[in-house]
């Protein structure tokens, strides 16, 4: 899969479009080809113990590279490799990354050698990445720029993108393992990043240190959770965030071009509508379509007109909120269908059609 059909995809199967999303579309092809291409059989395995422990009992001589971790606060089990973490767990071994998805029913065979072959991958694959990611950098952007604007909302869209800038830089580096936490925690401090209630207080955050991830409350409101990096890494963080806030400024001024085109369009609405009506001499009603709480959007909030029609009926129209042309041709059609319902009986209804649930006779 080129880099075109992958965004493409990303695009299009995406529930929502992000990079963690892309993150994973991009890791998935690259692990399916390896597996095909090592001929790795998948084998469905449920845990033994004994299996477990020889596989560990054995990894000085399968692995010696790699170094077998004990965080005995967590009472977890890691296997430390060049370029990846794994964490041996009661139900097989699982990549410490949980970005990336390593498919489980491949846990049991031939461990050492798919674990050294998947390591000796993982370098390759992370700088292929990196280069995608750099060449396609504006097409990303967009598109997250593009979702913040569809979903978040004028009050929030600053806290949302400084999350996910952050977030997305997260996903960029390797997670370290939980036993390192303190160090790190120790190493900002000597670096005179003032602790706070067992927090370290940044110039643009807070970060809240747990073993294996950490919470960031922003100043400016909103919070995030990212992985356990080096000092260098939340350092890093503090000194991009200006930078962040003034890209998410120029998003809350796309908020304001929004208001101020769907301000104009909705004047343009109600005049429209009601010249319309006086020129017909329908009696009406126009609103905004009810939306509920799930629902509620950066999008233009569709109207509704109501036409009083004759022998106690009425007639509902759904009016676009953004397109002034095609409102215009739905009220220049519409006293043709008033009149067609208005001249239907009394006792006579239009219904939906049951599609697939009706027997229909034709003789």
């Amino acid at each position: 899969m080129d880099a075109e059909e992958l965004l493409e995809k990303w695009k299009k199967d995406s529930s929502q479009v992000n990079f963690a999303e892309l993150k994973r579309f991009f890791f998935n092809q690259k692990i399916v080809a390896f597996l095909e291409d090592k001929k790795y059989e998948p084998r469905y395995w449920k845990y033994e113990e004994k299996k477990m422990d020889d596989f560990i009992a054995n990894i000085g001589q399968e692995l010696p590279e790699a170094e077998l971790v004990c965080d005995k606060s967590n009472k977890r089990l890691f296997l430390s490799m060049k370029n990846v973490d794994f964490e041996l767990t009661n139900f097989g071994i699982r990549i410490y990354d949980r970005s990336i998805s390593f498919p489980d029913k491949y846990a049991s065979y031939d461990m050492a050698n798919l674990l050294q072959k998947f390591d000796n991958a993982m370098a390759e694959w992370e700088t292929e990445f990196r280069l995608f990611c750099t060449e396609n950098q504006q097409t990303i952007e967009n598109c997250e720029k593009k979702r913040l604007v569809e979903h978040s909302g004028k009050m929030r869209v600053l806290s949302d993108y400084l999350e996910c800038m952050v977030m997305n830089t997260d996903l960029m580096y390797r997670q370290l393992l939980p036993y390192m936490c303190e160090s790190i925690v120790n190493t900002l401090k000597n670096n005179r990043i003032e602790p706070v209630c067992n927090t370290l207080q940044f110039n643009y955050y807070k970060f809240y240190f747990k073993t294996d991830n950490v919470r960031l409350d922003f100043n400016r409101g909103g919070s995030c959770y990212v992985g356990l990096h080096s000092a260098d890494f939340y350092l890093e963080i503090d000194r991009r965030i200006p930078q962040w806030i003034e890209e998410g400024k120029e998003l809350e001024r796309e908020f304001d071009k929004r208001e101020k085109i769907q301000q104009i369009n909705e004047n343009t609405i109600k005049v429209l509508v009601k010249n319309k009506m006086h020129e017909l001499n329908f009696e009406y009603r126009l609103n905004q379509k009810e939306q509920y709480h799930y629902q509620q959007s950066a999008k233009p909030i569709e109207y509704v007109l109501e036409v009083k029609l004759q022998k106690g009926r009425k007639l509902v129209v759904t009016i676009p909120p953004d397109n002034i042309d095609r409102v215009r041709k739905i009220l220049d059609s519409i006293e043709t269908s008033i009149n067609a319902i208005n001249s239907v009986p009394m006792n006579h209804r239009i219904k939906f059609q049951s599609v697939g649930r009706e027997d229909w006779t034709k003789e």
